[in-house]
């Protein structure tokens, strides 16, 4: 999370399923949540 901007995470987050074989459930769910915690400047 600290590496990646909140794009990133979400772009992770929708293509990482594609990425793998395997159920990538947990890794969609934390992406997603660690996106929401970053705040854009406004």
């Amino acid at each position: 999370m600290l590496r990646c901007s909140k794009t990133d995470l979400i772009y992770i987050a929708n293509n990482v399923q594609d990425w793998s074989d395997f159920a990538m459930y947990d890794a969609i769910h934390l992406a997603r949540h660690y996106a929401q915690q970053i705040k854009v400047p406004e």
